[in-house]
């Protein structure tokens, strides 16, 4: 082999090289998670983020409480489940997805921590889930359910409605960031 240097072409156009710190390069090799960590991650964040429903759900669901466990494991089970097996997809690798997933999750774990706000935000979701169950199982009543009494089902089909629906929320709230980010990252190109 040859250790002369290769002479460049004077008429090819200079190439830029990428900028590292930019929000849309992939990360460098980013470690992996295992399974079992992963798991801790979403069952802290679930089981933090779903303390308010859960207590103003007691209240509600007349002591269901088997129930609103039983969505809540649904969440963090799922949650583990999709974070581990997209974890290694290209746009997951992504600087901009990794820290606009953080922030909303932060976000998320900041509301619940004061008290008014993760409240009040649980208590509108809460609200309309029930409304939304109860309103489905009326309809069902003439053909044999229990109508609006509350039972373990109705307790987790409720708990899973207001996770979707706070996790609409969160959806939207992503969305607003991620345009916030892409707006600033417009801006400095």
């Amino acid at each position: 082999m040859s250790t002369e240097p290769t002479h460049v072409n004077p008429y090819t156009p200079a190439v830029e090289t990428p900028q590292d710190d930019s929000l849309d390069s992939a990360a460098e090799e980013t470690p992996l998670l295992s399974l079992p960590r992963t798991a801790a991650r979403w069952f802290t964040v679930c089981g933090i983020s779903a303390l308010p429903s859960f207590f103003l759900g007691f209240l509600m669901t007349e002591g269901q409480v088997y129930g609103m466990l039983l969505g809540i494991l649904t969440f963090a089970v799922g949650y583990t489940l999709i974070d581990f097996k997209t974890a290694p997809l290209p746009i997951r690798q992504k600087k901009m997805v990794r820290l606009i997933l953080r922030i909303v999750y932060g976000t998320r774990i900041a509301l619940t921590v004061i008290f008014p706000i993760g409240v009040s935000i649980d208590m509108f979701c809460g609200a309309f889930s029930l409304n939304l169950v109860a309103f489905v199982a009326n309809s069902f009543e003439a053909v044999g359910s229990a109508g609006s009494e509350m039972t373990f089902g109705m307790s987790f089909v409720t708990t899973l409605v207001q996770g979707f629906t706070l996790n609409a929320v969160l959806l939207l709230y992503g969305l607003v960031v991620l345009s916030i980010f892409s707006l600033i990252n417009w801006y400095r190109r």
